[in-house]
């Protein structure tokens, strides 16, 4: 999905996020199913005097329900003005024009850049029978798009990448919060 999302920041102006819809839709889909699973857990241990092995299930589901959304539908690319922002699940990468020597895709997207590294987005990854039996048209559409932004882009070489681990704690409260409620709404 290349989407133009106009947006002004520190990092210059947002001009799309790329993710692949397909696994969007499913890990959006997985989690409901997850969240919802892990409610109705909880709410048949507290039908059973709050059973252990149903609560174990339940933060269980509320748990896995957390990993799926950040690593299927919060992983993205962001291009921006003065470069990638790259989400992959809990990593956070931003990598200026001037960092990247190239976008590659092979087998997956891979950006490989100057100091020899190289980033692979996770919401651009793909199966190697997609790409040989359809030559994964999103992909190379998607380094089209980031190659034609690296070449039009000023290479200014101060600019620092970097990489972060981040949690994300707010969705995780937001799905233990709708599994607890859902746990505790009266059964009748």
């Amino acid at each position: 999905m290349l989407g133009n999302v106009p947006r002004q920041d520190s990092r210059g102006e947002r001009l799309r996020i790329i993710r692949r819809r397909p696994d969007m839709v499913v890990g959006v889909l997985a989690t409901a199913v997850a969240t919802l699973g892990g409610g109705f857990a909880l709410s048949t241990a507290r039908d059973h005097q709050w059973q252990a092995s149903s609560v174990a299930l339940g933060a269980g589901l509320a748990v896995f329900a957390w990993l799926v959304w950040n690593i299927a539908v919060r992983s993205s690319v962001g291009v921006w003005s003065d470069g990638v922002d790259v989400v992959n699940g809990f990593v956070h990468h931003w990598l200026p024009w001037s960092s990247i020597a190239v976008a590659d895709s092979a087998v997956d997207v891979v950006l490989r850049l100057k100091d020899g590294a190289h980033v692979r987005p996770l919401s651009l990854l793909g199966s190697p029978a997609g790409t040989i039996i359809l030559g994964n048209r999103h992909q190379r559409g998607a380094v089209q798009a980031l190659e034609a932004e690296r070449r039009q882009r000023s290479d200014d070489e101060n600019a620092q990448r970097t990489r972060r681990f981040e949690l994300h704690w707010v969705s995780l409260l937001v799905i233990v919060v709708i599994v607890f409620g859902l746990g505790l709404l009266p059964t009748n």
